[in-house]
Formats: structure tokens, sequence, C-alpha cells
């Protein structure tokens, strides 16, 4: 990156102290202890959000130097992981934890002429990434030093300067982390009446079994793989167009309007209304709706809690859960008439297009952080 700041440039251990986590070992380990350590995955990727999903617990015999803990104003960091991308990642600690970080993550912690939340912003940014990837090139991924991260140069603004600089981007922060909020917790619903006639799932779809040797085709094909279909999301995500001869084995083919429904971990709940025709993984089943109920729908009930409660108790196999059409469609559901099937599917595409705004808002308000931290790096 060119670096022609009007602030003077400083490197990240003359403005903050590194502190390395606590280690630990297998046999320290307790789901019912109380001493709980962070690790690499209380980072979202995506987010630098903390995530207290999956915090490891140690024996509560176990002792830390409080140091080791983690404080207000402290920026936790990945220096280890299986997956370069993760190393480097950042996530700001809004207020004191009564919680360690463990050996293959670090603390900064900013010193008075650093604001912590200003240094946050700068190591969530594409220039840090940008930094590492060039230093740590050849290097064991498993030992990021702190001479790596002290040797990051960065425009430091005044106080005052970093202060306002901050107030600005959480104004930014607050609209994408309200926007997500909705996103995040929006599901696709309507009541069921009991009038509506019960019926099973085999009595409204029925599964394609046509296939394709992707070998005997040339040219460009949209493929959808179990990893494509967002769980509990009826998503897709990443590159689906690809030639047909970098794809092996057999696979299913579907069409527009087909509903993919993933057979393979069904917890995942991976459930996508066809939008084109194209091939995908035998993981997938591929269901076809019938003349009395519309695809949307049937997409909107696979994907239901109610309907995947059922759908788990029917998997099959301990290391790969799995399971078969055959269950599948003998599960029941309440079905509206078709009129009624309109107006719910009328409802949901009026919420999904407020969705859709939310999810504009984030990558816009985005796009402003990034942009209002590049301003820092030139000298307009």
């Amino acid at each position: 990156q060119v670096i022609n700041s009007k602030w003077e440039m400083v490197k990240l251990g003359d403005v903050c102290e590194f502190v390395r986590g606590v280690t630990y070992s297998k046999k320290d380990e307790n789901p019912d202890g109380t001493v709980a350590v962070l690790r690499a995955n209380n980072i979202n990727l995506h987010t630098y959000q903390l995530d207290f999903t999956e915090v490891k617990y140690l024996d509560d015999s176990v002792q830390f130097d409080d140091a080791k803990k983690l404080y207000e104003n402290d920026i936790l960091i990945c220096l280890a992981s299986g997956s370069k991308e993760h190393i480097g990642k950042v996530a700001y600690i809004p207020k004191n934890l009564n919680m360690y970080f463990g050996g293959f993550m670090g603390v900064l912690r900013a010193k008075e002429c650093a604001n912590a939340k200003y240094l946050f912003y700068l190591l969530s940014n594409k220039a840090f990434n940008d930094y590492l990837n060039t230093q740590i090139t050849g290097v064991n991924i498993n030992n990021l030093n702190s001479k790596i991260l002290s040797d990051f140069s960065f425009p430091l603004p005044p106080l005052e300067v970093q202060q306002e600089i901050v107030k600005e981007l959480e104004g930014y922060q607050a609209i994408i982390n309200g926007s997500q909020d909705v996103i995040d917790n929006w599901k696709p619903y309507f009541a069921i009446k009991p009038n509506w006639p019960k019926v099973k799932l085999g009595d409204v779809c029925e599964k394609s079994d046509e296939t394709i040797d992707p070998q005997e085709k040339t040219g460009i094909v949209n493929y959808i793989g179990l990893e494509n279909i967002v769980s509990s999301k009826m998503e897709l995500t990443g590159t689906i167009e690809h030639p047909y001869s970098s794809i092996k084995s057999t696979k299913n083919i579907f069409q527009k309007g087909d509903v993919l429904y993933g057979k393979l971990r069904p917890n995942l709940n991976k459930v996508y209304l066809a939008k084109e025709d194209g091939i995908c993984s035998t993981d997938i089943l591929v269901l076809r709706a019938k003349n009395n109920i519309l695809p949307k729908l049937l997409a909107i009930v696979l994907a239901s809690e109610n309907i995947n409660a059922q759908i788990l108790q029917g998997i099959k196999g301990a290391q790969l859960p799995r399971v078969g059409f055959n269950y599948i469609s003998l599960i029941e559901f309440y079905l509206p008439p078709l009129s009624e099937q309109k107006a719910i599917v009328n409802k949901i595409a009026f919420e999904e297009q407020y969705i859709n705004t939310c999810k504009e808002y984030v990558a816009h308000f985005k796009q402003k952080i990034a942009d209002k931290i590049q301003t820092i790096w030139s000298s307009k």
C-alpha cells in the first residue's frame, strides 16, 4: 500500500502492550468447570465480533496470571489457526470479562497515546491483513510472533482526532449491527390454521432421480454443492458457475423451481429453491412440487424448525448422518389451499425485500468504514 498520510507513522509495538495467552493441557479441560478460555473460534471471521457459542472450560483447580484475563478496551487477536485466513483476526473487548485467552491467542493493550477502538478498526481493515499476508508467506503460520505484530506501521493522529474518527465509524457500525440483527433473526413464517388438511410431504412433492456425468459435457454449468447452501437461510453462497470438466463423478440434475434439500447432516437444515437450472451434489435431494403446492411454500415448509425436528428423528449413520426421501415423504404437515398459499408466499416475498435492503445497508456501511479508514492512510 502506498502511504502518504498527513499523520505520524508509528509501529504497533510502540503504542500498545502485547500479551500472549495461557497454555493448558487436555487433562485440565472440564465442561463443568468455571475457568473460561476464549480461542480462535470465538472471533467471528466475517463480523469480527466475539462469539460465545463454544467456550472452552477448564477445571477450577487451574490458575493463571490475571494479566491473561480479558479487560475492557483489550483487542483479542488470533495468532495461529489451521487456516491462514484466520490469522490476525481481531475482536474488541467492550467490558471486563472473567475469561482468559488461549495460547494461540494474544491481546493488544493500547497505551495512553492510542484509542483502543481506533486500533481495532485499523487492525480489522484490509491494510493489516495485507501486511500479515506478506509477513507470514513461507513462515510457519503456527507462530505469528510478536515482532511481526509490533512492526506493523500505521498513521496515528492526535488522540482527539482518533476519537472523532471512532465516533464516525461507530455510527456506521451501529447501522451494520442493527441491520445484521434483522437479517440473522428473520425466518419465513406463517400461522397454521386447524381447518387445513393434514398431508404427507410425499403427497405434495416427488424426488427427481435424473443424473448426469459432467465429464461427458462441455461448457459452463451451474453446480451447487452442500457448501453452497447456507444453513437455515434458503440462500446460496460462493460461486456456482463451473466448467463441466472441473466437476467429478455423477451429479443430480435440477430445474428452476425445484427444491434442493441437503440429505447429508440434515441438522444443518440446508434448503434452497432453485432460481436456475443446473446440477448438484448427490448428497442433495432434488424435490419437485406437485400441483397442490407452490414450490416456494414447499421450500419454506422443509426449512421450518418443526419439519426439521421431525426429519432429524429419521437420520441414519453416526459418522455421516443422512436422511432418505422415503422417510421424509411420510412426514405430515398442514397444507393451506392454493389461494392462501399465494397470500403467504406474497407476504414472505415482501419481507424478503426488506431483508435484502438490510443486506444492502450492511454492504454499504462496511464500504463507508473501509473508505474512511483509507482516508487515514492518505494525505487528502
